[in-house]
């Protein structure tokens, strides 16, 4: 059995057993309201899916082009990230170690 609470700042604390992004960040209104994903029943593909066959119905012009940054993430300073995690999402505990 799982006691341990992660708090999130202006919501109710979360189990961090079952904490996921939706849990944490949605209720502190940290998610942009047109991104899908980290929601309940919404998809990143879902979403991009649906914007181009809008485009292409209406008779516009849509490309659609897939990068591989994976590696752009070993370049990141995670102290720095670390620390952004902290102050600008007041996250700590256990989601960010």
């Amino acid at each position: 059995m799982c006691n341990k609470q992660l708090a999130v700042s202006g919501g109710p604390p979360v189990s961090a057993c079952r904490a996921l992004p939706q849990d944490t960040l949605t209720p502190s209104g940290l998610l942009p309201p047109l991104q899908s994903a980290y929601r309940a029943f919404h998809m990143t593909e879902t979403a991009v899916l649906t914007d181009i066959l809008l485009a292409i119905d209406t008779g516009d012009l849509s490309a659609l082009a897939l990068l591989d940054v994976s590696a752009a993430f070993d370049m990141v300073d995670h102290e720095f990230l670390i620390h952004q995690l902290r102050t600008s999402y007041h996250l700590s505990g256990l989601v960010i170690q």
